[in-house]
């Protein structure tokens, strides 16, 4: 992925490469709370993309509702209220049969 992301920024003046690789590497790194909370913001986009398309990836690879929450506990990091919400969508989506426990 570094390599990609060394050729996509490689693209841009120096200047600007290293301003944009800095700030790739505070949020792949979770060194601010600004990078946490991006990437709490990061990590709540599958979630909702999972239960509005009826839990079918979580389906289709086995995934259970434990797992999910696992995966994206760092949420509550960068925001108790997302990690709230991510809590409440797999809530509705073992609810709604989504999901299984």
């Amino acid at each position: 992925m570094k390599r990609l992301i060394c050729r996509i920024f490689g693209i841009l003046p120096a200047e600007q490469k290293n301003e944009l690789m800095a700030l790739w590497v505070e949020f792949e790194e979770r060194e601010s709370a600004e990078a946490k909370y991006a990437s709490a913001l990061d990590r709540l986009q599958p979630n909702i993309h999972n239960f509005n398309n009826k839990g079918d990836t979580w389906q289709k690879y086995g995934i259970k509702s434990r797992q999910v929450l696992q995966r994206n506990e760092g949420i509550e990091d960068g925001s108790r209220r997302l990690w709230e919400h991510v809590q409440d969508i797999v809530q509705q989506s073992i609810k709604h049969g989504f999901n299984t426990e």
